[in-house]
């Protein structure tokens, strides 16, 4: 679970960072943020739920 702390629109992690929960057999992942990199996502072993697909890093926030 990541909280995005109120920036809703700010992509939470895409698909490197989101590889650790396959490498680590996850079973999901939940934010009230955003994701990035949804292809790569769908080939992972969990799933991922969130409040929308974000295309750039959100790191600044």
């Amino acid at each position: 679970m990541l909280a995005s702390n109120g920036y809703t629109d700010t992509s939470m992690g895409g698909g490197t960072k989101l590889s650790r929960l396959q490498h680590h057999g996850c079973a999901g992942m939940l934010t009230d943020g955003r994701l990035r990199d949804f292809d790569e996502l769908a080939t992972y072993d969990f799933a991922s739920y969130c409040s929308g697909e974000a295309t750039k890093w959100g790191g600044m926030r």
